[in-house]
């Protein structure tokens, strides 16, 4: 019997970010079960959804990031999903960026009779992050920063296949880091400069940018990291707790009056003494991508999952860069690289433990874990199924109007001196 779950989102913008979209769409297409799909981004759960027999609610990750975003948005989001916090089924939370303002996501779990939290830090820390939750009522579930889909991973190995690797190192920043994440947010950067000053001396074509303007998306990225014998990186996370969002509250005020300040200067004014309270590090999806391209990874030593393992998977260069030197020397060893990277396809990739298809299997498996037996669907919860279906397509079709260029225009028009 298909088990009846209502999954609860907060997005409503078009086009959707690949990476939002796969989130919210995967567990419909990969998961066995009638799907209830409520989007909260910007109306309120209709009071008939108590009507449904629900088997588990999941509170996925666009809607719980809401909630972080500041207490105005908690209010908010929680105002609209007030409908939902009776419902006599067993509640689950994805979460995601837990270094800031997790104290409002507990709060959340606390009111919601959240049962079950997928977090991806890693379990030495979820004590740190949630001190105000009960382990009697809520257990912790570790998964991955991201996943791909299996046409992707088609993809990328098909790139990685016989491609001339004509550069021997590139790297390209993910995102730019923040003071309010702690010096660990830096780490990539310091690693990416030690190698440029490096590089003359082993003779090494590098490409490599942590300038924003210098990003490459979907197929152009796909290229440039399977055009290359080696890559760069570190894990992902963060070594500041922002329990509350006021670190980074303070951080942003003096960054808008200190446009030039170093981070030591910010960390003396801003979090003094705080840096290393918390030991946030996880693979993410970059690491993924370059195992499917075969693409060798030269990472700083941390916690991948348990999926990457030093020397293993990839070259370990020490968190001070100790031994970076001797790791660059060796670089002309290609069959120690060819072996590293047919370790970790064969280890990471072939397993397809990092696929959006066992992500929904894995969530649906621990949230449906001692679950009551599910029921059929009743007439009036195919009504409901078929009305929700339909208003979430009506919500969609109106963002995409509202975001074309004819209707911005005529927005425009509309609202200038002469209409």
């Amino acid at each position: 019997m298909k088990p009846k779950i209502l999954l609860v989102y907060a997005a409503l913008n078009h086009p959707l970010r690949a990476n939002t979209k796969h989130l919210i769409e995967c567990f419909r297409q990969h998961g066995d079960a009638n799907w209830f799909y409520l989007n909260l981004a910007h109306k309120r759960a209709p009071r008939y959804v108590s009507e449904v027999d629900f088997d588990l609610v999941i509170f996925q990750t666009t809607f719980t990031q809401r909630l972080s975003r500041s207490e105005g948005y908690f209010a908010q989001m929680t105002r609209r999903a007030q409908a939902l916090a009776n419902l006599d089924a067993p509640k689950v939370a994805l979460v995601q960026d837990e270094f800031w303002n997790a104290e409002k996501v507990e709060r959340f779990i606390n009111t919601f009779g959240i049962g079950t939290v997928f977090s991806v830090a890693p379990p030495s820390e979820w004590p740190k992050i949630y001190p105000g939750l009960d382990p009697q009522k809520v257990r912790f579930h570790r998964v991955l920063t991201g996943y791909l889909d299996e046409p992707t991973l088609e993809k990328l190995a098909k790139a990685g296949e016989g491609n001339p690797r004509a550069v021997d190192i590139v790297y390209r920043a993910a995102g730019r880091p923040t003071p309010a994440w702690g010096r660990f947010g830096y780490i990539k950067q310091i690693l990416v400069d030690a190698v440029k000053d490096l590089a003359p001396e082993f003779g090494l074509k590098l490409d490599v940018s942590t300038d924003a303007r210098d990003a490459l998306y979907g197929d152009a990225w796909i290229e440039f990291l399977a055009g290359a014998r080696y890559t760069l990186g570190a894990p992902s996370g963060a070594s500041l707790l922002d329990r509350d969002g006021q670190i980074t509250a303070r951080v942003d005020a003096y960054r808008s009056s200190h446009s030039d300040a170093t981070f030591e200067e910010i960390e003396r004014h801003c979090f003094s003494g705080m840096d290393g309270n918390l030991h946030l590090s996880a693979i993410g999806p970059r690491h993924i991508e370059a195992c499917a391209t075969r693409t060798c990874q030269i990472l700083v030593e941390g916690d991948y999952n348990g999926l990457l393992l030093p020397d293993v998977h990839y070259l370990a260069v020490k968190s001070d860069l100790s031994n970076l030197r001797q790791v660059l020397s060796q670089l002309d060893n290609e069959q120690r690289r060819e072996t590293i990277v047919e370790r970790a396809y064969n280890d990471v990739v072939r397993p397809l433990q990092i696929t959006y298809r066992n992500f929904v299997s894995e969530v649906m498996c621990v949230g449906l874990d001692g679950a009551k037996q599910a029921n059929p669907l009743t007439s009036l919860e195919e009504r409901i199924l078929r009305r929700m279906t339909l208003a979430e397509r009506r919500e969609w079709a109106i963002a995409r109007v509202a975001s074309s260029p004819i209707r911005k225009i005529r927005d425009v028009l509309a609202r200038s001196p002469g209409a």
